[in-house]
This record gives structure tokens, sequence and C-alpha cells, in this order.
């Protein structure tokens, strides 16, 4: 029917119209809550922003007052930017505000709208029969066939007022009845907060970007303070030595952040140095501090929190600047202390040397940690005073020292080459002693009384004093027909006290001698010197022996038969005659040089002086021994 086509055209009209005045205000109601969030939310972060930068502000009124700004954002995204992005454009919602916003439309849209799509929607359809029948202006067609629904109105009269209100609608400004000066006045407000944040961007960088760390740390600061941190350092406090590199590190347990600063004050002149350390993924930190020259504190440096502060102490290696040894030997040598300064390779010394150590190093030294070494491995410990120590001990033998010191530091401050040294034992050399007698190869010969008014002088030496002297016999006749057997005897001279050159003599050798000596005995005679070697000793010293043959009267024949002397007259008369021969045989040549037990050895000797005896000849029977020597080894004669 060409009316309700005219009518749907009509209300189409309308629609687009009111749709379009509906988007319309959309756009500036979206441009008005736009305007009003940016200058509630961004103006207050601005707000934010300047003051932080002004005052500095603290930690937690800094995270607060964000926390006010973001609250302010929600409320102002909910209250203005929210509702006007998400609103739906309703053609009798836009008619009612456009009838409000004219004034004289007096609810021709609305009414247009909704009475135009109630006979739309309503058409008119044939009653069935026998039923009774409205007017035809008072039938609409209806989406049903076979149905009809009856209107208060005439559709007629709805066309024409959707015609009418279409056409007013059409001549309508309906932009002009908005007012968007307010509008338009938010929006400036809100450029400029947008220019302002742009200039900031362009021209303080790093202030925005120092008020993004503040935050960033404030909001860390507040996380360490509700969930704390610890920090465990290593090494602490220690002692390193001078020049070498010691690493500081931290543990930071529950660190949020990726940083922690290093503190370091200089222990002399008190600077302080910051060192920022990065965290890694095990939550620790690190620093070496090489070619350490001088002590300092320390302590690590986190979200303002710090660790407890310590030290590290610095120290040399201990040298030894300068070494004594008082060498003191036994007390029987009667030699003085002696005194060696420096460093050596060996120490000599008697067994029984009593030896002091002492020496100077260059730093303090631990009590705990020196001793010196034995080659056996044995410890003894060093007596220590500040940077000064000593040690004694006594040479009884061949050993290896090693001298091993601490730094007072302890541990790591060992010597880096012990000092070492050999300890030599030297020997005590047996005395010297000399018989200061002459004589030819072979026996002597002489008479009994001779014999035993025999003199022996002697010399003995030692390097530190001789003892004793002593002289030994043994007396053994020449065949058993004489029926003596063999005897033993000595005489011993004592020296009190010991002297190291000794000259004496001595007679009577045979006094007491039972029995006694005669002629046909056969003497061998030797001397012994012993030293007062108290401590490896005494050492005894023994002279080469001699031989004496006993002869006399009225032993001639038993001489020519017993030894074959054929071809000599009387014996008894070559002995009378014995006065009268010149003497062959000195008993003061050839002296008789001390048999060594020892191979000699150069030592220091300290001299004691001695008053030895003079030397003493034989007796005045030496001549009647001598002829009667000669007489029987095939002299002149007379």
């Amino acid at each position: 029917m060409p009316e309700f086509t005219q009518l749907q055209s009509s209300l189409n009209q309308m629609r687009a119209s009111l749709s379009a005045f509906g988007s319309f205000r959309k756009r500036w109601k979206v441009l008005e809550g736009s305007a009003r969030f940016v200058l509630v939310a961004p103006g207050t972060l601005l707000i934010w922003g300047i003051l932080d930068w002004l005052v500095g502000l603290p930690a937690w009124p800094l995270l607060l007052l964000f926390g006010a700004v973001c609250g302010v954002f929600a409320f102002a995204a909910v209250k203005w930017l929210i509702p006007s992005c998400i609103g739906k454009i309703e053609p009798e919602s836009e008619a009612l505000v456009l009838e409000n916003l004219h004034g004289s439309l007096d609810n021709k849209l609305i009414g247009s709208l909704q009475l135009g799509q109630e006979v739309i929607e309503n058409a008119l359809v044939v009653p069935p029969s026998g039923g009774s029948e409205e007017p035809a202006d008072r039938r609409v067609p209806s989406k049903k066939p076979g149905t009809t629904k009856r209107l208060g109105f005439s559709p007629v009269l709805v066309n024409e007022l959707v015609i009418r209100a279409s056409d007013q609608l059409s001549s309508l400004d309906e932009k002009s009845l908005i007012d968007l000066t307010k509008t338009k006045k938010l929006l400036a407000g809100a450029t400029g907060i947008v220019l302002t944040f742009a200039l900031c961007f362009f021209l303080s960088q790093d202030a925005v970007y120092q008020r993004w760390l503040r935050l960033s740390d404030a909001w860390l600061t507040a996380m360490d303070t509700l969930f704390p941190v610890t920090m465990v350092v290593h090494p602490g406090s220690k002692a390193v030595v001078r020049g070498r590199p010691v690493v500081l590190s931290v543990e930071v347990q529950g660190a949020r952040r990726n940083e922690v600063r290093l503190i370091r004050i200089d222990s002399e002149t008190s600077e302080e140095s910051i060192t920022p350390l990065p965290i890694d993924s095990d939550k620790k930190a690190s620093h070496e501090v090489k070619d350490t020259e001088s002590a300092f504190s320390y302590f690590f440096e986190y979200a303002g929190r710090h660790s407890s502060q310590h030290d590290i102490l610095v120290g040399d290696l201990p040298e030894i600047k300068a070494i004594n040894y008082e060498i003191t030997p036994p007390v029987y040598t009667g030699q003085p202390m002696r005194l060696m300064t420096g460093r050596v390779a060996k120490l000599q010394g008697l067994a029984g040397t009593t030896v002091f150590v002492s020496f100077a190093a260059n730093t303090r030294l631990h009590p705990e940690f020196c001793s010196i070494e034995w080659a056996s491995g044995e410890r003894q410990r060093i007596d220590i005073s500040g940077r000064f120590g000593s040690f004694d001990f006594v040479i009884d033998r061949p050993e290896r020292i090693a001298l091993h010191i601490t730094g007072h530091y302890g541990e790591g401050f060992e010597i880096e080459n012990p000092l070492t040294f050999e300890i030599v034992v030297q020997k005590d050399r047996a005395p010297e002693i000399q018989m200061l007698v002459r004589r030819s190869a072979g026996e002597i010969a002489m008479s009994p009384g001779e014999a035993s008014a025999m003199r022996i002088p002697y010399l003995a030496r030692d390097d530190f004093g001789v003892q004793e002297v002593s002289i030994h016999y043994e007396v053994e006749a020449i065949n058993e027909i004489l029926g003596r057997g063999k005897r033993k005897g000595s005489m011993i001279h004592t020296m009190d006290p010991p002297r190291d050159r000794v000259k004496g003599r001595f007679s009577g050798v045979f006094h007491g001698l039972q029995p006694s000596i005669a002629a046909g005995d056969r003497i061998k005679l030797w001397l012994t010197a012993r030293d007062n070697n108290t401590e490896t000793g005494p050492g005894t010293g023994r002279s080469e022996p001699i031989e004496i043959l006993l002869v006399g009267a009225g032993f001639g024949m038993f001489v020519d038969k017993e030894f074959g002397l054929m071809g000599r007259r009387d014996s008894v008369l070559l002995l009378r005659m014995a006065k009268k021969v010149k003497r062959a045989t000195d008993l003061l040549q050839d002296a008789i040089r001390t048999v060594r037990t020892e191979s000699p050895q150069k030592i220091k000797k300290h001299s004691v002086q001695a008053s030895p005896g003079q030397s003493t000849m034989l007796g005045e029977s030496e001549d009647n021994i001598g002829r009667y020597f000669d007489l029987l080894s095939g002299g002149s004669r007379r």
C-alpha cells in the first residue's frame, strides 16, 4: 500500500537524521570525557612529578602519592572516559535530546517515531466472516495474516504526522543546538597537559627518567620493607698480604633489585669510594681489589640498608733482617762464648756446645706459629716478642734446622723461604803426647840399676786441656829359665787445672815392682795422655812404645849362649870396659811422636796459659848404658 511505503520512508529518514545527530553528539561527548580524563589523571601525575622534582619526596610518601594518582586515573576513567566511549546511539533517545534542546517540538519527534513504528508493525488484514468490521481508516496490516490489531488512532493521521515531523527535522540545524564551549575549553586544557608532557619528554628526559627510577626504587623499598632482605658478606674481616688481591662479595638473600653498592673507607685517609655492583641470577655480587696496599673498612649497601662493616688488614710477609748466634762451648774447654752475626750455611761446634739464636724480623710475629724444624720433622717453639725471636739448643749430633716464622696475622703470612743451616759436630781431638828420648833403631840396652834410676821426660798437648798423663810398662824375662813372669805397672801425673800443654818427667817408674827388674828382662814402655772432655770423652792419646833390654855383669856367657853372640870375647870384660867405650847410642835422638787415633780437624782454639816443667835428660848412667849397648851391637873395642 502506498501510504505505508511513504510512512516507512519518512521513518527511515528521521532515524538516519537522529543517528547522525547522535554520532555527532557522541564524538563530542568522547572528546569531553577524554579531556576531563586528561585534565584530572595525567594532570595529577604531572603535579606528582613536579612535586618530587622540587622536594625530593622520601620513598614512602612518593609511593603513596603515586598510589593516589593511580586512584585518580581509575576514577577519571570510570567517570568520564569509559562511559563516553561505550554509549550506544538510539534514535528515540536522540529524539528526546533534540526535543529538549529545541524546546518547541512538543514531542513531535518521539511521537512520530513511536506511532509510525507501531503502524508499520501492525498491518491490516481482512477479519474472519461474520466478524465485526472496523472502518478502513482504523485498520492496519498485521504481521500475521488472518489477524488484526485494533489501533486507537488513525494510520492516515500518523502518516501525516510522521511526514511533517520528518520535514521539520530536515529543516533543523541540530548541531547548532549543542553548546560546545565548555567542551572546547576542556579540550584546550587537556591539550596543554599533553603538550607539557611532550615538552618534559623532549627537553628533560633525564628528569622524567629519574622520576621513574625513583618511583621504581620507592616501590622496591616498600617491598624490601614488607619483605626484608639479608646480606651475607664474604670474606668478612680478614688480613691479606700487601700487594695481593682480595675478593669482596655479598649474597643478597631476597633481593628484588639488580644492583648493590660496595663502600670502602680508607683506614688512613678516611676517604670513601663507592663501586656499584650488578647482582647476578644467584643473588650475588663480587668485586676484586687488586694490589692491596693499605688497610680499609668496607660494607655493602642495598636499598638504603647497610651490611655489617668489616675490616681488611694489610701486612707484609715476614723476613729475617738480622740474626745472631751465641755459641758457648762446653765448660771443660775453658773457652769463652763467641758471637756470630748474619746468615750461615753451617754452624760448627763441639758436642755439648750450647747455641742461642736471636733474630729480628721486618714485622711483628705470631707467637703460636713460629718454630724451628729439625731434619727428623720434630718442631721446637720459638720465643717471640713483637718482631723479635729467640731459641736455643745443644749440639749433640749432625742436624739440619729450618727456621719457620709467621707474621702476627697468622695463617697466610708464613715466610716464603725459611732460613736453613747445617749443624756440624766437631770432634774433640785426642791429646798428643811425646816421649822426649832419642834412640837408634831397635832395643835399648841398660843395666837394671840404670833402668831403675831412669827419668822419662814427656810433652803432652791438647786443644782444651790435658787432664792426666800416664806411663805404662810391661816387664817380661827374655827366657822362661830366668823364672820371672810377666809384670805390669803404671804411674800417673794429674793436672789440676788441666792445661793445653804439659811438660814433665816420670822417675822411679819401677819402684815397688815385684819381682823387681833384673838383667835378662825386656821392658816395653809407653805414655798416654787423657783430656778433660766430660761430654763425649775423655779422649786418650798414646805415644809409640820403646823397648829396653836389661843386661849386667856375669851375664855375658848367658847372652853369648842364648843370643848367639859368638866371636865376642869375655862379656864380663866388655862390661867392665863399658865406661871407656865411646857412646854410640844416643837416647836423646829421634823423638817419638804421638800416634793419633783421630784425623786432625781445624778448629778455633782458645789459648790457655801454662807453665810446663823444663825438659829433663836421662841420668848419669846413660854413658855406661850406651857403651854397653855399643859393645853388644859390635861397636869399637879397646
